[in-house]
């Protein structure tokens, strides 16, 4: 992804303007509620994964990690080998087989009166290859809805666990193999001639094709599903139009959503790298699509991802962001699309890394500061406020030669962020001399920058307001300013632009512009800071 200016990413990141993850569709607020009401299907939810290791090298070198799964769709982001993949099949493995559930790649097979079912085991995932160090004295925990006894094991021999013990619930895993193209695969080509007899099509649902012409944004008068022995492939035409000659992403996107509207309510799909092989606006539909599925089916969805285009599309809530550091790993809730990208690629280029909660807050300082300055600085928006010393003290022990300025929103005391700041040092040790090379402070009036925005607005400039927004009279400017953020005042730029006809990011920009052209004097201790660090 090429880098911008905080400026320029009110045009980049639509669905993360200001307020990133409050403003949920009516979609997203039925799953968030159905949720945490645990009134999610019939099926036992899993809520979390904990990884404990006392000795040796842990779980593929996960030595302490507990992640929580606050939404019934997670995508886990974050650098190669931080521990996506071993906390996706962890989730897999969460649960054993329901009778008549057979997963698509499984090969562990139980015969049951009410259905033959498969089900996941350790060796689908934790082979160990030839030099492979021994898996041992690593404790596992699987917590689920509170119906739902906890289950956990120590691996301390070459047995993992007696699987039977877990929850039954029908799982999916979906790796990235899904996304080889069927000409490259030998077996596919032996198992599907031209002169192939007793195939048995079965077609999409009228509302899975529908959901593939969506995203791919094309017609497909017939999509279907070819079976013979225990292998698929896809025909898209009369003609015969087959997974033999349509792109990897064409084929693995219409086996994906056939696989999703054929599971039993309730199913847990892990899917691999959702991103694979298909184009920005077919991820972007995609995530779309499978926020649906998850509500109409009651899919509890959880994957991994590295694209910018699949996070910045999910709300902040189903967003996990995996962090390495030397020795150990942590889990970042709710990360911003900014947050995120920027620890994958460690990119740094300017003097100064300025980390603050959210675009609002960027903008601010963005506005603020000189062009001269904005040239020489890197503002980003990384979240919540307790992450931002956390994520600063990440980046400089990785940045051996980087300087960071932490700025909080004013609402934000002082013994709050140096509380932060002595939490963040015991997770994160001085290193590559930290603490020199940290510095940090509050926005000014001891609110929120939205409300403190509004307030200056409110009582110095009505008039800038009037013009800034198009409006009749100071009297209107008045009744719309006293009438935002009532509720919350981080939806002071929602309100705003819903009393004006703007869009939010519009109506947070000129926001900003008036605030900071009216009181730019209680943002200059904060330049003046700014300017003595690029000293």
């Amino acid at each position: 992804m090429r880098w911008l200016h905080p400026t320029n990413f009110i045009i980049e990141l639509k669905n993360e303007i200001y307020m990133p993850g409050i403003h949920l569709s009516k979609l997203e607020q039925q799953l968030q509620k159905a949720w945490n009401a645990e009134k999610f299907g019939d099926s036992p939810l899993l809520k979390s994964i904990e990884i404990n290791a006392n000795g040796g090298a842990g779980l593929r070198g996960i030595k302490s990690l507990r992640v929580d799964f606050d939404y019934p769709v997670t995508f886990f982001t974050g650098q190669n080998g931080a521990g996506k993949s071993t906390l996706l099949a962890l989730a897999a493995l969460a649960y054993h087989g329901v009778p008549g559930h057979m997963a698509s790649l499984e090969k562990n097979l139980t015969a049951h009166e009410d259905g033959d079912f498969t089900y996941f085991t350790f060796r689908n995932f934790f082979h160990r290859g030839p030099g492979d160090a021994a898996v041992k004295d690593v404790a596992l925990t699987w917590r689920y809805d509170e119906n739902t006894p906890e289950v956990s094991l120590i691996k301390k021999t070459d047995k993992w666990m007696r699987y039977e013990r877990r929850p039954k619930r029908a799982v999916e895993f979906l790796g990235i193999s899904r996304a080889v193209p069927a000409i490259e695969l030998s077996y596919l080509r032996s198992n599907f001639n031209a002169d192939i007899a007793g195939i048995s099509p079965a077609p999409l649902t009228v509302e899975t094709r529908r959901v593939v012409e969506k995203i791919l944004g094309r017609q497909y008068p017939k999509v279907e599903e070819i079976n013979h022995k225990k292998f698929k492939i896809r025909r898209t035409s009369e003609s015969g139009y087959t997974s033999f000659n349509m792109g990897a992403g064409e084929d693995s996107l219409i086996a994906l959503l056939a696989q999703l509207s054929q599971l039993p309510k309730g199913s847990l799909v892990v899917i691999d790298e959702v991103e694979t092989a298909l184009h920005p606006a077919a991820q972007r539909k995609l995530v779309e699509a499978l926020l649906q599925l998850s509500w109409e089916r009651k899919l509890q969805i959880i994957g991994s991802t590295h694209s910018h285009h699949i996070i910045d599309n999910l709300p902040r809530v189903a967003r996990k962001l995996i962090v390495r550091e030397q020795e150990t790993h942590r889990i970042v809730v709710s990360p911003t699309t900014m947050l995120a990208l920027s620890e994958i690629s460690e990119q740094q280029n300017k003097e100064l890394l300025i980390i603050c909660e959210d675009l609002f807050a960027a903008s601010l300082i963005t506005t603020a500061l000189s062009a001269q300055v904005r040239k020489r600085v890197d503002i980003q928006a990384c979240g919540a406020n307790s992450e931002l010393a956390r994520y600063a003290r990440s980046h400089l022990r990785i940045a051996s030669k980087a300087r960071c300025l932490i700025v909080w929103d004013g609402d934000v005391s002082i013994q709050e962020a140096k509380e932060y700041l002595i939490t963040a040092k015991a997770q994160i040790p001085d290193f590559n001399s930290i603490d020199k090379r940290l510095t940090w402070r509050c926005l000014p009036s001891g609110k929120s920058p939205e409300k403190w925005a509004l307030e200056v607005c409110r009582t110095k400039g009505l008039e800038d307001v009037v013009r800034e927004f198009g409006l009749n009279s100071e009297g209107q400017a008045i009744d719309i300013l006293d009438s935002c953020g009532l509720d919350d005042v981080h939806d002071i730029p929602y309100d705003l632009a819903q009393a004006t006809g703007l869009k939010e990011d519009d109506a947070a920009q000129r926001l900003v512009r008036c605030s900071v052209a009216l009181a730019k004097d209680q943002l200059q201790p904060l330049i003046d800071q700014i300017q003595q660090e690029l000293k």
